[in-house]
């Protein structure tokens, strides 16, 4: 009998949108050197390990005059903090977390992105006790679009496939869970609505318009 027993959520974009600071950081240091960083070539790195795109080497290679490394990096991440200060968590997440507890889920995080970055920022919003696992890049030989995270994470969960749903924010992401043979929710954010999100299961635009308790119905009706 089929049965969801686990959610599973990536980071970036999803749980927290950092992606949008991120651009948008990235996006002014540019422009204060000359150099135009456009959405559309942003985005095709988005959900791909970091050394995909290394917006540095970019930044040196198309800049009209010589830069320094160190002060682009600082700039960028005094940018980037500046706009995280206003960031919450991303809609229907708080409400997701609490749901899935009580009704004796298991919650993982399933992330390329190191722990180091992900632990302060749950703590930040006070949800780090609500994940029983969280698996990183750090700890699967290939990161997404491959499905080793989440091969990853349904092992140290002790599930099987076919009794979670994974929650992701873009295509590569979705790439990876529909590989693992798990039951994909796309979710988009501001720098990911525009693209094909079309492979996962299921399309939503915010978890806040639907409950988990409405999506399971859905889930168990599929085959």
């Amino acid at each position: 009998m089929k049965r969801l027993l686990a959610l599973i959520f990536d980071f970036d974009g999803l749980i927290l949108d950092t992606e949008t600071a991120r651009y948008f950081a990235w996006k002014e240091v540019m422009e204060s050197h000359g150099v135009e960083l456009p959405l559309s070539f942003w985005q095709q790195n988005i959900g791909l390990p970091s050394e995909a795109f290394d917006p540095i080497e970019y930044l040196q290679r198309t800049s009209p005059t010589p830069i320094d490394k160190e002060s682009v990096r600082k700039r960028k991440q005094e940018v980037f903090e500046s706009r995280m200060k206003n960031e919450s968590l991303r809609p229907g997440i708080r409400q997701y977390l609490d749901d899935g507890r009580k009704r004796k889920m298991k919650l993982a995080i399933c992330s390329s992105s190191p722990r180091k970055w992900i632990i302060p920022n749950l703590t930040r919003f006070g949800i780090e006790d609500a994940f029983e696992v969280i698996v990183t890049g750090a700890e699967v030989p290939s990161l997404k679009p491959a499905p080793d995270l989440y091969l990853k994470t349904i092992e140290v969960l002790a599930i099987s496939p076919e009794n979670c749903i994974a929650f992701e924010d873009s295509p590569k992401g979705i790439e990876s869970a529909k590989a693992a043979r798990i039951f994909c929710v796309a979710v988009a954010n501001p720098m990911t609505e525009k693209l094909n999100l079309g492979e996962a299961d299921l399309v939503m635009s915010s978890l806040a318009d639907t409950p988990l308790v409405e999506l399971e119905k859905r889930f168990l009706e599929t085959s």
